[in-house]
């Protein structure tokens, strides 16, 4: 889709383009004008408006101007201009399953362990978010017996090595602790059985009763039930979601977020609130 015309140290020079920095110059992304979002902000709208001529204009003007490897601005046209070409071509389920198989081809645990490890490098207050989360739940849950977390995020269990140290190291009896991971992505869903492999096994090591299940096949958040989740009476329950809602329709969300409220939590946390 694109021809990569203009790179990092080659800036379009039109004056509704124009910036001024190389690629490593090292100013702030935010320096100079923003032409990369008013163009594609244009486009969206003439797709919206089917404006064709307009459409034309706009998609040829971005694959021109865009490159995955020049300024922000280049990079942001170049990430939102295939995903602008498929709407206005109503071709973006076949770009989508096309994308999904080839990543699930390349995709292994340890190139997923890499993405996460790299990403909370780059984003510490995700680990910030990890810290909060396991503190609220070890305190909504301190003193239960029956420990079952929910985990509906896609943080690949990143978070759960360090609750279970904690659990090890309490004062009182170490708890039994269920972890039921919902897997929506396929391209997850390859990395579980280690993952869960993983967990067992360090477990063991911290001396935490531990069971481990991954509930898979499901399209979508929407089809979760409570028989699903094998909650028991005797159960503590806690929920992460963290950006878990972000991938619910808008029309379902309201019977997802029923669902958790049916199992009654102890703890339902998504990393910026605690209830």
């Amino acid at each position: 889709m694109q021809s990569n015309s203009s790179s990092g140290n080659n800036q379009p020079q039109t004056s509704h383009t124009s910036t001024s920095r190389s690629s490593d110059s090292g100013e702030a992304c935010g320096a100079g004008k923003k032409w990369a979002s008013k163009l594609l902000s244009e486009c969206a709208r003439a797709i919206s408006e089917k404006d064709s001529s307009k459409i034309q204009n706009l998609l040829w003007m971005l694959n021109e101007l865009a490159s995955p490897y020049g300024d922000c601005d280049q990079k942001l046209a170049s990430y939102f201009l295939q995903a602008l070409f498929c709407k206005a071509t109503e071709s973006g389920q076949r770009c989508f399953k096309t994308l999904t198989t080839v990543a699930e081809k390349s995709h292994s645990f340890d190139s997923a362990r890499k993405l996460i490890l790299k990403f909370q490098e780059v984003s510490p207050w995700t680990t910030f978010g990890h810290v909060a989360s396991n503190g609220a739940i070890l305190e909504a849950l301190d003193g239960e017996s029956k420990l079952h977390i929910i985990d509906i995020s896609h943080t690949l269990c990143t978070q759960w090595p360090t609750l279970l140290e904690a659990l090890a190291t309490r004062n009182d009896e170490t708890p039994h602790l269920k972890l039921t991971v919902v897997v929506t992505a396929s391209i997850v869903r390859s990395v579980m059985k280690e993952i869960g492999q993983r967990m067992e096994k360090f477990a063991r090591l911290m001396g935490v009763p531990f069971e481990f299940h991954v509930i898979s096949g499901l399209n979508h958040l929407g089809e979760l039930t409570k028989e699903g989740l094998g909650v028991q009476e005797d159960e503590a329950i806690a929920i992460n979601c963290n950006g878990a809602l972000k991938r619910v329709e808008v029309e379902e969300r309201n019977s997802v977020i029923q669902l958790f409220r049916s199992l009654n939590p102890s703890s339902s946390d998504n990393c910026r609130r605690r209830s």
